[in-house]
């Protein structure tokens, strides 16, 4: 639907923002919990994304991930944080708000769960949602297989990693002494 945002000059407290029904509405930002409350469910939606219950979707401003932003309180927030705030508290230090349904734009506090940030990336790497590409298919390999290997073997021979060395491959010494200990190219023997 097209709205025209400069028929009508806006109040400098209500902003024109997009709700879940497909609507433009004048809207304050929420000030307190109650408001806060009223606010996600006005600009999300329910949507099937194959999980067993229905994802509740952010039709809002988005960041570059994906995730839900709200402006609360003075500062912009992820909208799934926010709707964990509203019903069930403060997230505490330390914690996150991680996704069973692996959508970032879902609020359904059902599909929500805190958990450290170790493990929710661990739980990312068990669903197979990171991809950690290694050797010659990472994006910034300096290096090819079979250089490396060659690497090894003068390292292994005595060779020094040195600063000239490093230039020649232009790199840095950092990267040559990860190759040295097998903290990098870990599957190449």
């Amino acid at each position: 639907m097209y709205y025209d945002f400069m028929a009508r000059p806006m109040k400098a407290w209500a902003r024109r923002v997009l709700c879940g029904d497909g609507d433009y509405r004048k809207l304050m930002p929420p000030k307190t919990i109650p408001e806060l409350k009223s606010a996600l469910l006005i600009r999300s939606r329910d949507e099937d994304r194959g999980f067993k219950t229905a994802c509740r979707i952010w039709v809002g401003c988005k960041d570059g991930c994906g995730y839900g932003v709200l402006r609360f309180l003075g500062r912009n927030r992820r909208t799934h944080r926010l709707s964990w705030l509203v019903l069930n508290g403060e997230i505490p230090d330390g914690f996150e708000a991680c996704h069973k349904c692996d959508q970032p734009d879902c609020l359904n506090t059902r599909h929500l769960f805190l958990g450290t940030h170790h493990e929710n990336m661990r739980d990312a790497k068990n669903k197979g949602r990171m991809i950690t590409a290694c050797g010659t298919a990472h994006y910034c390999c300096s290096f090819s297989e079979s250089q490396v290997i060659d690497l090894r073997k003068k390292f292994s021979n005595g060779l020094l990693v040195t600063k000239s060395l490093a230039l020649k491959y232009r790199v840095s010494v950092a990267a040559l002494n990860k190759i040295k200990k097998f903290k990098s190219w870990k599957h190449i023997k």
